[in-house]
């Protein structure tokens, strides 16, 4: 935002979204007689539904799936006191066996080439587009990222590196050609060259 030229600056939005975070107490898990994949067959029972059985309909073939409520599933009271049963007949409520809270997560994971990728974009008003990204990469260098991040930039400026990379070709060959040209039909090459000194 201090570069000048930069307008309408705005980073894209990471994190925020409220999600549920369960983390497994294995010694009280093992104390009961449960395994961790017992735990996760309830919960995913619970959130997504787990099939119970078949219904049928005339031809038609439907799975029973069992879950919680809607209400239930947004409720930690409700997800604590879920009981998970052991081999011996112990109904043992879910708060005994994992931390269970609501923790800001990942709001939207963006990939580009399988990696991960968060996108600050600005406009440019006022300047040149060259000359502003320049400034933001001057600034850009004084953050310390963490390891195996990185910063590339990208649109207007990435279509303006990508033209002059092309022009750096396409002018030489044209100014070749006209010199080439001017020597055809003058024959001469010192006319020729008179004339595209002219010209250039």
């Amino acid at each position: 935002k201090q570069v000048p030229g930069a307008k309408d600056v705005f980073a894209e939005r990471v994190t925020g979204l409220p999600q549920i975070v369960i983390k497994y107490k294995k010694n009280a898990i093992a104390a009961y007689g449960l395994s961790i994949a017992e735990v996760n067959k309830v919960l995913r029972t619970s959130f997504a539904g787990e099939s119970a059985g078949k219904i049928y309909e005339n031809e038609r073939k439907f799975d029973l799936v069992v879950r919680l409520a809607g209400d239930r599933r947004d409720d930690l009271e409700d997800l604590r006191t879920l009981l998970l049963t052991n081999k011996d007949g112990m109904s043992v409520p879910l708060e005994q066996l994992a931390e269970i809270s609501i923790e800001d997560g990942p709001n939207q994971v963006q990939r580009e080439d399988a990696k991960r990728r968060i996108t600050v974009a600005f406009n440019v008003r006022d300047r040149d587009v060259q000359s502003v990204v320049e400034d933001v990469r001057k600034s850009a260098e004084k953050i310390q990222l963490p390891s195996g991040y990185y910063a590339t930039y990208g649109g207007q400026f990435e279509n303006l590196v990508e033209a002059k990379g092309r022009l750096m070709i396409a002018v030489p060959i044209a100014l070749l050609l006209i010199l080439l040209i001017l020597y055809s039909s003058f024959g001469s090459l010192r006319y020729g060259l008179l004339i595209y000194t002219a010209i250039s």
